[in-house]
């Protein structure tokens, strides 16, 4: 069976459901590739989305629905597998005196959406406003995580543009394996050194999915400029911006098989 309406990307790391594709170099030009272990191997793996013209997944797939080229000639696919690997999740809450009045609402929406995660993947919890605070490293012990979120209060200013920046630098890029950052936030930067072209360069260059909520006003309709500035962030990774001024329980609870399959 051919995909006429798929586009195919050859991604490592795409924080999805993804087939993994094993093949053998052809005979014709036979080579060898040196892995990053310093060894050589004959076998190459390929990380493989499929996207229909909606830019949504497609995960119902069998070998025979591959074929694999280069150099113009075909390459013997030895192996086939569709997993759902485990991912590391950075939860990046904005706690500062704009988005106060919605405190309450954020705690709870957060709780709800790390209760809906696989129980092997891995959450960590970091709060911003004045500055950047790890309340989690990242863990799979949901009662910690739960009763971390429970203990957050309020700030004032806002250092979006360099907490996003740090995350993405020291506790996200070094990971390897599936990645995601899920911001929850008005977008609203007011004490930060970097310009925001910087995160967007950021987000441009990562292996993580990012996702944000944005919490002041319907994101078809933006009106905040952080809104804006959320919507590109998310985009320039691959990933969405949601609607958090409403149905917040709702939303989070999908949120998590979004990730999966990025279908949201």
């Amino acid at each position: 069976m051919r995909l006429p309406i798929a586009q195919i990307a050859l991604i490592l790391g795409m924080l999805v459901i993804f087939p993994g594709i094993l093949i053998k170099p052809g005979s014709s030009q036979q080579r060898r590739v040196e892995a990053t272990q310093g060894l050589d191997a004959e076998m190459v793996a390929l990380h493989v989305t499929v996207l229909n013209r909606q830019d949504q997944r497609i995960i119902e797939l069998k070998k025979e629905d591959f074929r694999i080229f280069e150099d113009g000639v075909e390459q013997e696919i030895v192996s086939f597998n569709i997993a759902d690997e485990p991912i590391m999740v950075a939860l990046l809450l904005d706690t500062s005196g704009s988005v106060r009045t919605d405190l309450m609402k954020i705690k709870d929406a957060s709780i709800d959406f790390v209760n809906h995660l696989h129980s092997k993947d891995a959450v960590s919890i970091i709060t911003f406003s004045d500055d950047a605070r790890i309340l989690q490293p990242f863990s799979v012990d949901r009662a910690k995580t739960v009763d971390q979120i429970k203990q957050i209060g309020s700030g004032n200013s806002t250092a979006l543009y360099e907490t996003i920046a740090a995350v993405l630098k020291k506790a996200v890029e070094p990971i390897t394996g599936r990645k995601a950052l899920v911001i929850i936030s008005d977008g609203m930067d007011t004490r930060s050194h970097i310009t925001k072209e910087e995160t967007f360069n950021l987000a441009k260059g990562t292996w993580a999915t990012i996702y944000c909520v944005y919490t002041k006003n319907n994101v078809d309709q933006v009106i905040w400029p952080g809104g804006e500035y959320l919507k590109k962030l998310s985009e320039y990774s691959g990933g969405s911006i949601f609607d958090g001024t409403k149905r917040w329980l709702r939303l989070f609870g999908q949120l998590p098989r979004g990730i999966k399959c990025n279908l949201a």
